[in-house]
């Protein structure tokens, strides 16, 4: 898909089985597949302005439906893609995957209050806002995602975790079947990402912060005419 001179795909999503409890106990990692992938519909292009472009589009995996909207703003290095999930799966786990083609070289995540370089490990850790993904060819990836809260990468590939769905609650060692058992996290959810090629951490970590601390308070009259009688906020 195409908005104006920026070229960006479809989200590639992956859907993978996790038989492990409610707190994932005894992995480091999710399996890697096999995996099954999102099915989208055609984009529509909903905005194609001289300020910003945006499409939308439908999809399907699992027994779960898809929506997802790009938008990219002239003047803006920032490609941002908000993606909803209606989210109907059982014990299976969402993964937004990042695979460029030459591959990955190196990343720097971020924690509370900071950010630190990890290994390329495969090994599934918790994240803060944002990620900055070196490419193997040249350049970095900057992906800022503050509805997500762990990631795991190789060489390969860097997958975001957005949803999982064990059993409530469920551990280890509990008896099975289980027949007054509940799903987790069954219905909509929302996930906003903001790409941008060749950033750094700080651009990122300021991205994130304007994401989980938008305006409390602004002035709504500034510039009007006086209110009648007198009267004030």
């Amino acid at each position: 898909m195409q908005l104006g001179e920026l070229r960006l795909p479809v989200p590639q999503l992956a859907l993978v089985e996790d038989l492990t409890d409610t707190w994932s106990h005894a992995i480091d990692r999710y399996p890697e597949g096999p995996a099954e992938s999102a099915v989208w519909e055609q984009p529509t292009v909903i905005e194609h302005g001289s300020l910003r472009a945006a499409a939308v589009c439908g999809g399907r995996i699992g027994r779960s439906e898809l929506w997802a909207e790009f938008r990219v703003s002239s003047g803006s290095p920032w490609a941002e893609l908000l993606l909803r999930v209606d989210w109907r799966e059982t014990r299976r786990v969402l993964k937004l995957v990042l695979a460029p083609p030459a591959g990955l070289r190196a990343r720097v995540d971020g924690i509370p209050g900071e950010s630190l370089q990890r290994a390329m490990d495969g090994v599934e850790r918790p994240l803060r806002d944002f990620t900055l993904l070196e490419l193997a060819g040249a350049g970095t990836l900057g992906v800022v995602c503050p509805d997500v809260f762990a990631l795991d990468a190789t060489a390969q590939r860097a997958r975001l975790t957005l949803l999982r769905s064990p059993l409530l609650a469920h551990h280890d060692f509990a008896p099975q079947p289980r027949p007054r058992a509940q799903v987790a996290d069954r219905g909509v959810h929302t996930f906003r990402f903001a790409f941008a090629a060749g950033t750094t951490v700080a651009a990122l970590d300021h991205r994130a912060a304007q994401w989980q601390r938008p305006p409390l308070v602004a002035t709504a009259t500034h510039g009007m005419p006086a209110w009648p009688n007198g009267l004030k906020f």
